[in-house]
Parts: structure tokens; sequence; C-alpha cells
């Protein structure tokens, strides 16, 4: 192989190393410090904590699941899966949850669940 090639694949590599450490220090980040207008909920995809969330501020999150993008609409102390494009929408058909009721919201397809934080933190491991 040439220089220039041998270049190319260290930069590709070196690029790769760095995105994964990113990744991961960004997924280090999800777990919320403070205290929530409304309480913590999380989502929780392949046993880890991608992403939190206030129930009380109004928002649209999306997450990636194993087969499609999900949405989560949170409105008013609620929330509940406003669109998910896999194939059964189960998830979308469970409603609304609040802090009176805190049920888990399952995606199956997705390998996703939606459950307020400290359930969260009991499944995965990762507490504070």
């Amino acid at each position: 192989m040439k220089k220039k090639e041998w270049i190319i694949i260290v930069l590709i590599i070196a690029v790769s190393f760095g995105m994964i450490i990113w990744q991961r220090s960004s997924h280090s980040k999800t777990v919320p410090d403070g205290d929530a207008k409304g309480m913590w909920v999380a989502v929780v995809h392949r046993n880890e904590i991608i992403l939190c969330f206030d129930s009380g501020e109004d928002q649209i999150c999306t997450v990636e699941g194993d087969v499609s993008t999900m949405d989560i609409e949170v409105k008013d102390g609620r929330w509940h899966v406003k669109e998910v494009g896999c194939y059964d929408h189960t998830c979308q058909k469970m409603g609304w949850r609040d802090a009176n009721d805190p049920a888990s919201i399952i995606c199956m397809p997705n390998d996703i669940v939606i459950v307020d934080l400290q359930t969260a933190q009991n499944m995965t491991g990762q507490g504070k």
C-alpha cells in the first residue's frame, strides 16, 4: 500500500475511536444530578439508560431503538409514545403515564423501556 492509503486508514481508525469515546462519555451524562420540576423519567435501551427527561418540562424526545426511532411526548407532567416506526405500535397504544401512574411503557421490537429513574437505575445498575 501507498503512504496516502496508510494515512487514510489511520485517520479512519482514530476518528472511529474518538466517536466511541465521545458516545460513551455522553451516555454517562444521561443520569441527572438536580431536582426535576416533575419527576425524572428514564429511557432504557438494551439495559442502559440512554436518556432521562423531566416530566415537568414540555418537550418531545427522540431516541433510537433496534428497529426504528421513537418520539416521546412530555406535556403537563405526563408522557407517552407519540410516534414509533416499528411494526408493533403496542407502546403507542399504552397511553399516557404520570407520577400517579408511572407504569412502564415497553417497546419490544426496539428493546426500549420507559420507566421512572429509580426503577431504571435498579434495572441497569447505573445508580448514583
